[in-house]
Order: C-alpha cells, then structure tokens, then sequence
C-alpha cells in the first residue's frame, strides 16, 4: 500500500497517513488474517517497522531523497539526501518473511 496504516512520528508525515478510521478496519481485518507475513508501505521515504493489526508492517527507504528524521509535532517539512535504497524480501519456509534494506552508491 502507498499511505501507511500507523502513525511514523514524523509531524508533517502522521497527517496524510491512511485515516484513522480505514486504519482501525483495516487492522481489525488483518487480525483476523493471522496468514499475513507483512504490510509493505511507502510513501514515507525511510525505512520504518512497527506491529501492526497482529504483523509487521514496513515502509520502504525511497529510491530518491529520504524525509528528515524529525520525531517532534512541530517539524517542517524537511527531506535529506541520505543514499536512496529500496528492499528485498527474501520467503523462506524456514525462516518466513526476511526484509532487507538496501543502500544504493
């Protein structure tokens, strides 16, 4: 998906996250999917994991510029040009769902 179902942290990112309330249907849908490996996001330009709706969910550094990490409300809009990167997910029956992030020079 493109928007993220969970707030990040980051002020000006949290308020064009998936609302709120398709977020809780969509979590209360997952939890009933014990099947789903992951929630594979973009949209924020990081690398992000966090629980959610009973799995993982994980957005994707940016293949362009990152956002600013600025954990606090009141951030300004702010991106950085740390490397771009993009991830690879590698199934296995043994070990599930691995997710690497990759940097590109």
């Amino acid at each position: 998906m493109h928007h993220p179902p969970f707030a990040c942290g980051i002020g000006f990112m949290d308020p064009i996250r998936l609302a709120p309330d398709d977020a809780r249907a969509l979590d209360a849908l997952l939890r009933q999917h014990p099947n789903v490996e992951r929630v594979v996001c973009g949209h924020l330009h990081r690398a992000i994991t966090v629980r959610f709706g009973g799995t993982v969910a994980w957005c994707a550094s940016s293949t362009a510029h990152q956002v600013a990490l600025k954990l606090t409300p009141d951030a300004p809009d702010s991106i950085t040009m740390e490397p771009p990167a993009f991830g690879v997910h590698l199934s296995r029956a043994e070990t599930g769902l691995v997710t690497h992030c990759v940097s590109v020079d």
